[in-house]
């Protein structure tokens, strides 16, 4: 129940205020997909509803237009892929009727997407933050409205991350809402069995006698790494910030109320610089030969892959 009741809570933060640019207008019918939605059976369906409808915290209306847009280079909708509806969505559905037109773009034309339909009148409702480079870019530059208008961090939906997105306030305003934060604190997962096949040593021993490093860390890839025998390095989405701190300087920070660009910082250089080596040696899985842009945890059980970062943090 627990679990379900975070679902719920989170609707709100998936729909309402990923990146909202304030320039948005009736949305259009789009045509019919050509693939079957995978929909969530009936009966699970009716438990949401319900859920939702007792759901004091889920307040508010879309009004006439119950439509929304959605910016992004994926699809929260079911689409040609397979996947399930996503239960937030069905939240959003069943609770206020609304829908969700995706607006589609490529990861690398995202922002000169959003410039277009800002500067054509016809606008977006909401845009993707998930990427971590909406802020404070987006605010900085004027692409995004604040979203204080619409929610209150401290009500009982929003309160168990009002202090995260408090962390995120731009000239005393939050331009994007954090329902969970991962990523930063990471632990790379390994299989010894793949470790002892190759004829290396134990991550957790080399740390133990203080001697997991760079150095340590990019000599084992590289060893490993062999595309042609599909042994691949470092897989996963979540690993660049984790590494950069290990030099225990951020990139950017927030100092009274003041974002300060730490990427002259010699640290900045060093970790950048050793990242840069590491994707042009072949030691990102993500991208390499045919490996493809999905992650593959399950290759770590498989000896495919040496490492899996993962968040150790969620909140």
């Amino acid at each position: 129940m627990r679990t379900l009741k975070i679902v719920l809570a989170s609707i709100l933060a998936a729909s309402l205020c990923l990146g909202a640019t304030g320039c948005g207008t009736a949305a259009t019918s789009s045509s019919e997909p050509d693939f079957e939605i995978k929909e969530m059976d009936s009966k699970t369906r009716e438990e949401v509803a319900s859920l939702a409808a007792a759901d004091t915290r889920l307040t508010g209306d879309l009004g006439e237009n119950k439509t929304i847009k959605w910016l992004s280079d994926w699809d929260i909708n079911p689409d040609a892929s397979g996947k399930n509806k996503p239960t937030e969505l069905v939240v959003f559905e069943e609770k206020y009727g609304g829908k969700i037109e995706w607006i589609q773009c490529t990861w690398s034309n995202r922002y000169e997407k959003l410039a277009e339909t800002i500067n054509s009148g016809e606008g977006v409702d909401f845009f993707y933050a998930g990427n971590m480079d909406a802020f404070p870019k987006g605010a900085v530059r004027g692409m995004f409205t604040p979203v204080d208008d619409y929610i209150d961090f401290s009500s009982p939906l929003w309160e168990d991350v009002q202090e995260v997105n408090d962390s995120l306030i731009w000239a005393g305003n939050h331009y994007c809402v954090v329902v969970q934060a991962t990523g930063d604190k990471v632990a790379c997962i390994y299989n010894r069995k793949t470790i002892q096949e190759a004829g290396l040593e134990d991550p957790a021993e080399l740390y133990e006698k203080g001697e997991w490093d760079w150095n340590a860390f990019q000599s084992m890839l590289q060893s490993f790494v062999d595309v042609d025998k599909q042994h691949y390095g470092i897989d996963g989405w979540w690993f660049e910030f984790g590494l950069m701190n290990t030099t225990g300087v951020p990139a950017v920070s927030i100092e009274d109320g003041k974002l300060v660009s730490n990427i002259g910082d010699p640290a900045m250089e060093r970790v950048q610089n050793w990242l840069y080596d590491l994707n042009t040696t072949g030691c990102i899985a993500i991208g390499v030969g045919d490996y493809g842009w999905t992650a593959h945890p399950e290759f770590v059980g498989e000896g495919k892959v040496l490492f899996y970062p993962s968040p150790t943090n969620s909140g």
